[in-house]
């Protein structure tokens, strides 16, 4: 089990969906909730508490999550040493979205929304 996880997605819906499944299936004892990908990176610079795991929606307004991946790779190297990264999408064969991974430190795509089934293969 993780201590903490960072869900970043502007959908309210999600968010409580995702976040009951994440603690639900017991991935993190806590999930910190940000609406865009300027309070993420707000949020990870100012805050002592780096999340183990952090699910990324690419599509938000404000700044979008390949925004979001392009200022992490400029954080400090212990968050990014320690924070795991999986995109949230519903639609995983997305060209663009593979290009994304192979590019950066993307743990991989997973489905929106959350599925226990999900955080069980994630917890191995």
């Amino acid at each position: 089990m993780f201590n903490l996880a960072l869900l970043i997605d502007n959908h309210d819906e999600d968010n409580g969906l995702n976040k009951k499944v994440i603690l639900d299936s017991k991935l993190a004892k806590k999930v910190i909730v940000r609406n865009n990908g300027k309070d993420a990176i707000n949020y990870l610079t100012t805050n002592p508490d780096i999340p183990d795991i952090i699910f990324l929606d690419i599509n938000m307004p404000i700044v979008d999550g390949c925004v979001f991946i392009h200022e992490f790779e400029s954080l400090p190297e212990i968050i990014k040493d320690l924070s795991r990264i999986y995109i949230l999408s519903g639609a995983q064969n997305d060209m663009h979205l593979q290009n994304l991974v192979e590019g950066n430190e993307i743990e991989g795509v997973v489905s929106k929304p959350l599925t226990s089934e999900v955080c069980e293969k994630i917890k191995q």
